[in-house]
């Protein structure tokens, strides 16, 4: 009798630990899911202040290239159903810039912004055009073409090799 009474309570033992851990399995679940959704309207400030940031962040990025603010042609297309807008850069840049490597640091500013920097190349226009994307919408489109007639400031050459 002494062995059947041990194997009822280690079986009531593991049921109620089986249980407790369920339980606590659900409470976590649930505080996860309830920190997922907020409120719209807190939302979308959040995300213009985003979108806001990450235009500065676009101008330092293309800043660091030494682009000159001449060469930038800057757009701003509305979001339907949205009330944020899509900022759409047209940047000449010169022969001595490597698109991959602006690709490189627009992806790396983005995921700060828990974004992605996607990259195409179109041959035929001779163009790349980089979208960051963010929350599910495209923020920010940059549309790079090389100019061979451009060159970048000797001063600002000489600073990025000695940094």
């Amino acid at each position: 009798m002494n062995v059947a009474t041990r194997f009822g309570a280690g079986v009531l033992f593991r049921v109620l630990v089986s249980a407790v851990l369920a339980g606590a399995a659900l409470t976590l679940f649930l505080m996860h899911r309830a920190t997922l959704e907020r409120p719209s309207e807190a939302r979308q400030r959040n995300v213009r202040e985003i979108v806001a940031d990450v235009d500065r962040e676009v101008d330092t990025v293309l800043a660091h290239f030494q682009i000159d603010r001449r060469w930038i042609r800057k757009v701003e297309i509305p979001i339907p159903n949205a009330e944020i807008s899509r900022t759409e850069r047209r940047v000449a840049i010169p022969p001595d810039v490597i698109p991959v490597q602006l690709n490189q640091a627009f992806n790396t500013m983005a995921r700060r912004y828990n974004g992605r920097a996607i990259a195409s190349e179109n041959l035929k226009e001779n163009s790349v055009t980089i979208h960051i994307e963010l929350e599910g919408y495209i923020i920010q489109t940059i549309v790079l073409k090389p100019n061979p007639d451009l060159r970048r400031d000797a001063v600002g050459k000489e600073r990025q090799k000695k940094a």
